[in-house]
């Protein structure tokens, strides 16, 4: 079964509220974990959100 344009627009935008929530917490981890190896993740995440960022667009711009 094919999904939805409006699915797939679902899809993004929750996509892009886990990136917010993910760079969000990632930059509280990187600044107060500093050089802890939760500070390291904390980084990791921030660059993961990124990450959902561009599949959200790749969703977006497959399905216009």
């Amino acid at each position: 079964m094919k999904p939805t344009p409006a699915f797939i627009a679902s899809m993004a935008a929750r996509l892009r509220v886990l990136a917010e929530a993910m760079e969000t917490l990632g930059a509280d981890m990187d600044y107060f974990g500093g050089l802890a190896p939760w500070g390291q993740h904390g980084r990791e995440m921030v660059n993961a959100a990124g990450m959902a960022r561009e599949w959200a667009d790749e969703m977006e711009s497959t399905h216009d």
